[in-house]
């Protein structure tokens, strides 16, 4: 079975659901994401999956792309996760 990285459900992970609200304010699908951040779709996929976590290059990437920080990015996880 193949799943789509646009038919993912809405991520639990703290982390993902702050990417995943912070790519869909700038009207990115997961794949757009993906390309922009120069990491493996697949990679996303299962990150947003709560399959795996992203490396801290792999997140300075993501972060850049939404044109803030890591450190921005964590913080708001804790937000979430409180």
């Amino acid at each position: 079975m193949v799943i789509h990285m646009e038919q993912i459900d809405p991520p639990t992970d703290p982390l993902a659901r702050v990417v995943d609200q912070a790519r869909r304010e700038r009207g990115l699908s997961w794949r757009g994401l993906a390309e922009e951040a120069a990491i493996p779709k697949t990679t996303l996929n299962r990150f947003a999956r709560g399959g795996r976590d992203l490396t801290v290059t792999e997140l300075n990437r993501i972060a850049a792309v939404f044109g803030t920080t890591t450190s921005a990015l964590m913080a708001q996880s804790e937000d979430v996760a409180a």
